[in-house]
């Protein structure tokens, strides 16, 4: 599913907010929404319970308009803060300033709606390093063989969990790096090599190339299982800050589709799958036999730091023992990842 960058939502909650050194009310308030678990403060006065608005994501970036003029010096990009002690994650503005991009009646504004495009919000992509890209050709990523990776943020999606209830769920480290596919190609007889969004078509420097050198099991398991598709994330020296501290790239497999049935085949086959291979498993942070947590714990549980480090880690990922193909609120698999707060607030993305 396309996430929504800017959508119409309904205001749940309106509080206010002291100021964290003498308990003073400031001229801020807190903002909830009904639909989606992220929460933003805002001028007093400015929103009551019901109200519809526009919540712009975090990890966006908003055209130089003089709506945005406040985000100037930000360089118009949208991110995790904390004002007067409180967390805040994106914007919440008030559904008339949606008039200031296009001809439309507030009436007509739907709850849910995405706006991303109308309003010219866009997805913030970090520059790109020839370390980790490499210079060699590249082409689409092949979609037409299997999904990119790319797991939607429990808070945009709350709802989602109640798809969990009940099942047998695994929560497995969010690995803060850059995604990595690789599988086989039978008709060239060759390693096809991917990152999240490109097919990289030559060996080069790129760190999807490099660390088939130091683990040329990912290379043997691709051939030796042609009809799988192995994914997972790279992490490293100059990949993300490389908050997990590693001396070389390291591939950690997360993913394996099986191309046959078209669809991911289950965790504890994956890791089977694997004895006999030089190719790590993402870790288990936890595991439920019948899911029933919410996000505020969900949020607690993603909290903390890499091992041997005291860089907060990005999170969890959420996935059933067993797989589910398709919930209709994702458009695809039940899956989602829940992003440390403390990751956000030292700037990640």
């Amino acid at each position: 599913m396309e996430r929504k960058l800017a959508s119409i939502q309904k205001i749940k909650s309106v509080e206010p907010i002291f100021h964290p050194s003498d308990g003073s009310l400031t001229s801020l308030e807190l903002v909830k929404f009904e639909d989606i678990g992220w929460q933003c403060v805002a001028r007093a006065g400015e929103f009551v319970v019901g109200d519809l608005a526009v919540y712009i994501e975090i990890s966006t970036v908003v055209p130089e308009h003089p709506v945005f003029e406040f985000l100037r010096a930000r360089h118009w990009k949208v991110k995790t803060v904390r004002l007067c002690g409180v967390l805040s994650q994106g914007l919440a503005l008030p559904v008339q300033e949606i008039q200031s991009f296009v001809d439309i009646a507030i009436d007509d504004v739907q709850v849910g709606e995405d706006v991303s495009i109308v309003m010219g919000i866009t997805r913030y992509e970090a520059p790109i390093d020839v370390r980790i890209n490499g210079t060699g050709r590249v082409r689409t990523f092949p979609s037409e063989v299997v999904p990119r990776t790319d797991e939607e943020r429990v808070q945009s999606f709350p709802h989602i969990l109640d798809h969990f209830r009940g099942m047998n769920v695994v929560a497995t480290l969010k690995h803060d790096g850059t995604s990595a596919t690789y599988f086989w190609d039978v008709e060239q007889d060759k390693l096809r090599v991917c990152s999240r969004n490109m097919e990289k078509l030559d060996p080069d420097e790129s760190v999807y190339w490099q660390v088939l050198k130091t683990q040329p099991d990912i290379e043997r398991i691709c051939k030796e299982n042609p009809m799988l598709v192995f994914q997972g994330e790279i992490t490293g020296p100059a990949i993300q800050k490389n908050r997990m501290a590693r001396k070389q790239p390291v591939f950690t497999l997360f993913n394996v589709f099986d191309r046959d049935d078209g669809s991911y085949i289950p965790q504890y086959y994956a890791k089977f799958l694997l004895d006999g291979y030089d190719v790590p498993w993402v870790e288990t942070v936890y595991e439920w036999s019948e899911f029933d947590a919410t996000i505020e714990e969900l949020l607690e549980l993603a909290k903390g730091f890499y091992p041997g480090t005291k860089n907060p880690r990005e999170g969890i990922v959420l996935r059933p023992l067993m797989e589910e193909k398709y919930v209709y609120v994702l458009g695809g698999r039940l899956s989602c990842k829940v992003i440390n707060n403390d990751y956000l607030e030292k700037g990640g993305e």
